[in-house]
């Protein structure tokens, strides 16, 4: 099985990221990290849907959430999605609120981090179970030593030091 990280903003991320011309669909490049406009239909309604690419690295998109914040956007939301499952509605999903506030670029946010076991909760094969008919996924747990995003999890990515300095002004 395989997954696809999809983020959702209330504006376009222009100026942000690098338009990478040529390219057949609206794709962009940012830190490293490539990631695509999406056409088809949305999985939260009223916001911008971004996919990345297969094998980007992750650890940008926290980066590219706090700079997106800072410049003003209110929403930022990621959602892992495990490929060949069909994706809930977002009304059905749990969410999740990430403070990226102090956050380190390249590394998890603390407020993950947090939220996470010391130790995987089961044996590592035998702990994220998603049903499809009769066959059953089993995947990893994760950890404070192995933090990954949850499958169908929204997380709000939110800066309460953008916002500390926003009020002040």
């Amino acid at each position: 099985m395989s997954g696809q990280t999809l983020f959702f903003t209330d504006e376009p991320i222009d100026g942000l990221a690098t338009f990478i011309k040529g390219e057949t669909s609206l794709s962009y490049l940012y830190k490293e990290m490539r990631f695509s406009y999406f056409y088809f239909e949305n999985v939260i309604p009223g916001l911008v849907q971004y996919g990345l690419g297969r094998g980007a690295p992750i650890m940008p998109i926290f980066d590219l959430a706090k700079d997106y914040l800072r410049r003003g956007g209110n929403t930022f939301i990621v959602i892992e999605v495990c490929l060949g499952y069909p994706t809930p509605s977002h009304m059905l999903m749990p969410e999740m609120v990430l403070d990226l506030k102090g956050h380190i670029s390249e590394t998890w946010p603390k407020s993950l981090l947090d939220s996470l076991p010391d130790e995987p909760v089961k044996p590592a094969e035998m702990c994220h179970e998603i049903i499809k008919g009769d066959k059953e996924f089993l995947g990893p747990s994760y950890s404070k030593k192995n933090p990954y995003l949850e499958w169908f999890t929204k997380y709000r990515l939110i800066d309460t030091g953008v916002q500390q300095r926003k009020n002040s002004i």
